[in-house]
């Protein structure tokens, strides 16, 4: 399992929300140079773009390709992309993998997309057992084992966010495996620890991304197993 270091962008900061919640926004500083000093120790980041995801489109492109041609690093890339354009766009600037959300339960979008574009991950947003969309402001009354059957025949990469925990270190919740050995699913949501990440290990996950914990060094690359940072 890999570790996979989270940078939310808000208004040229990053960040991290409790819960998804703007009223619970802590800061941690300059996204270029705190991407600069990830890209030293990790080969893949998650950058998910919150003006985007609140607003319905991407307001931080140009800054995700500065950070792209200065570290050199891979980005899975999420929040507010909705459109063919957009994900054409987001390929363009150098991004590893586009991240989509709401727009992934729009069957007819998804088969163009995934014909056309390869590397594209589902983000499936928990609370309470149902799925989440819109910057996790709207639920839809689907099951996380409905989302991923309905989306499995296209889709080979997915990350299981479970909100209620997100940015709380509250710690990871038990998931059964649910997945198939060819595909890749990533977890999110309130890992605090070590423990945690061993734990994900064991149950199978492929990746966890996390920022909190790292950003409030109880997880720190000096005390992650090197197995963590292997692509």
């Amino acid at each position: 399992m890999i570790f996979i270091p989270a940078i939310d962008l808000l208004d040229n900061q990053v960040v991290r929300l409790e819960k998804g919640s703007m009223d619970h926004v802590s800061c941690y500083g300059e996204p270029l140079e705190i991407a600069a000093k990830l890209s030293k120790k990790f080969k893949l980041l998650h950058i998910i773009d919150l003006n985007g995801a609140f607003e319905g489109t991407p307001k931080n492109m140009e800054l995700v390709k500065k950070i792209i041609q200065h570290t050199g690093v891979q980005i899975q890339l999420g929040g507010g992309l909705r459109s063919y354009r957009l994900i054409e766009e987001a390929f363009g600037i150098g991004v590893t993998s586009v991240i989509l959300g709401t727009k992934a339960f729009d069957t007819k979008f998804m088969e163009d997309v995934v014909k056309d574009f390869k590397n594209i991950t589902v983000s499936l947003d928990i609370k309470d057992g149902k799925i989440l969309l819109n910057g996790w402001t709207e639920r839809k009354d689907l099951s996380l084992a409905q989302a991923y059957s309905s989306l499995t025949p296209m889709i080979k990469r997915f990350i299981v966010t479970i909100t209620q925990n997100d940015g709380t270190l509250k710690g990871v919740q038990e998931i059964r495996k649910f997945w198939k050995e060819d595909e890749q699913v990533m977890y999110a949501g309130g890992i605090k620890g070590i423990r945690d990440l061993q734990k994900l290990q064991e149950i199978g996950f492929y990746g966890a991304v996390c920022g909190k914990a790292f950003y409030e060094n109880l997880i720190t690359p000096e005390i992650l197993p090197e197995e963590f940072y292997a692509l």
